[in-house]
């Protein structure tokens, strides 16, 4: 629980860490990553059969992720803090939430922007190059993330959380 509360306030941190740079700092993953280890150890709400392979699992998904180019590098090492505080089976529930979190926060601003046909006419054009050109290549959206994909990394983690209640 103590541990939770201390994820829910880094990912706040994170948010506003965010909005305000559009970075999330090095320094910043770090400490954020060392004091959930502490955390975790101290009150012992997991043990390190669980933190040692949730943090090897979002060490490897924040790399996919981001060499896919579906979040930038300081959100794919913040994903360790949650992989350590979720232990290995909660931070894969928790990456789920967080990707479905950042779908339904692109539709909405798709829908919001009225370009809804013109994004996905591009995703449609660049997995079609894909295939015909046997090559991958990094997609790189016309805008940049107009949205903090923290934002996301906090409902996700959140939900999972609550979601164990019910």
């Amino acid at each position: 629980m103590v541990s939770h509360i201390l994820l829910a306030v880094l990912c706040c941190a994170a948010i506003v860490q965010d909005l305000k740079t559009r970075k999330i700092r090095n320094l910043f993953n770090v400490c954020s990553a060392l004091l959930a280890l502490i955390c975790v150890l101290i009150t012992g709400e997991t043990t390190w059969k669980d933190v040692l392979p949730g943090f090897l699992s979002a060490f490897l998904s924040g790399i996919l992720l981001w060499k896919l180019g579906a979040i930038r590098a300081g959100d794919a090492k913040f994903l360790w803090t949650a992989g350590i505080v979720k232990g290995v089976r909660a931070y894969w529930m928790s990456l789920a939430y967080m990707i479905l979190a950042g779908g339904v926060m692109a539709f909405g601003i798709m829908l919001f922007k009225r370009d809804f046909r013109q994004r996905y006419r591009r995703l449609w054009l660049y997995i079609k190059g894909i295939f015909l050109s046997r090559k991958y290549d990094r997609y790189e959206p016309e805008d940049p993330q107009e949205f903090p994909f923290s934002l996301a990394i906090g409902v996700g983690c959140m939900a999972e959380w609550l979601l164990r209640f019910l």
